[in-house]
């Protein structure tokens, strides 16, 4: 099975290694990006490498979930990969702005609702088991740069029913 990865974006090294460690206890194989800020995944993102599923953390100290999520977004070939974000704000007007961004799911880090691992277990099982995109592409294309001025050629994976 080719398992085409998942990128963390979280300024707290505990919550990146507890979220890490689910993935890898419930999609074992997985490739996993950790970067700290959003600066640092907006680059990991521009040197071509496109991700399954994206973990984002919303209150970054550098840069704002909004601003971090519009960037991803900008990208024409971003538009199928899944934004997970993941924090422990509960603000109405947060999760206005998050969705208004582009975020896919908004979820409590302290929602009470089962441990930390079984909800990042849900996530994986519902975003990389049960939710079908229009194309899965490869987390990696050498040579090929994201572009916010023209969408790239990017070749069909196996999976695109093609």
């Amino acid at each position: 099975m080719n398992h085409e990865g998942v990128i963390i974006v979280d300024d707290n090294s505990a919550d990146r290694f507890s979220i890490g460690k689910a993935i890898a206890s419930f999609r074992p194989g997985t490739l996993i990006e950790e970067t700290s800020d959003g600066a640092e995944a907006l680059e990991f993102l521009e040197r071509g490498n496109l991700p399954e599923l994206i973990f984002l953390d919303y209150n970054l100290p550098a840069s704002n979930g909004d601003a971090v999520l519009r960037g991803m977004r900008s990208y024409p070939e971003m538009r199928y990969v899944p934004v997970v974000v993941l924090t422990s704000s509960e603000g109405r007007s947060d999760i206005k702005n998050a969705y208004d961004a582009g975020a896919n799911s908004f979820i409590n880090k302290n929602c009470g609702c089962g441990s930390f691992l079984e909800k990042i277990g849900d996530i994986i099982h519902y975003w990389l088991y049960l939710n079908k995109t229009p194309c899965r592409v490869s987390q990696r294309f050498p040579g090929v740069l994201l572009s916010r001025n023209r969408t790239s050629h990017v070749t069909k994976s196996a999976d695109c029913g093609r």
